[in-house]
């Protein structure tokens, strides 16, 4: 099953990858997983009914999830700034801790900036979290559905241009 919420520092690279507003725009199937789904939820994903209403509600979730990503991006971009590190210099932290082999200049002022900023970056992760939640049952639906649906529309060609068709009417 695909993971719909975000975890752990994964997110805050992936925040930290999609600091351009152009990659901020990437394809909904890019912006809504992070894991690759196994070749059973493949198969499972092929077989999923999704009715029209479903779909019209599903992407009616995509809209508002990619306005609430844009808005926390936002929010962490400031943080950083507030706590007076830059994404590259997060990043680059980040990655040395991730990994013993990456290497980081960092002095011990910055290291406790990004131990600061990693705990504001993981308060407003999880009101994000919550706001995505909450965006999703607001159309009734429930996020094991909508997970299923998002691993159908993610394998179905079809369903993929009919969400993005509904998307598109929307913005007319």
């Amino acid at each position: 099953m695909l993971k719909f919420l975000y975890a752990g520092s994964a997110s805050l690279l992936i925040f930290l990858s999609l600091s351009t507003p152009a990659l901020a725009e990437s394809s909904l199937l890019v912006a809504q997983a992070q894991v690759q789904p196994s070749q059973e939820s493949q198969e499972e994903a092929s077989q999923i009914e999704v009715s029209d209403q479903e779909l019209e509600k599903f992407a009616t979730v995509i809209q508002q999830l990619r306005s609430i990503r844009m808005e926390s991006r936002d929010e962490m971009s400031q943080a950083l700034e507030e706590i007076g590190l830059s994404p590259e210099l997060f990043r680059e932290i980040l990655q040395a801790k991730q990994n013993p082999e990456a290497e980081s200049d960092a002095s011990e002022e910055e290291l406790q900036k990004f131990d600061s900023a990693t705990e504001e970056l993981a308060q407003i992760q999880k009101e994000t979290q919550s706001d995505m939640k909450e965006a999703v049952e607001s159309q009734g639906l429930k996020v094991s559905r909508f997970q299923q649906i998002l691993s159908a529309v993610r394998e179905q060609p079809d369903l993929q241009q009919q969400v993005q068709q509904i998307i598109e009417n929307s913005k007319q």
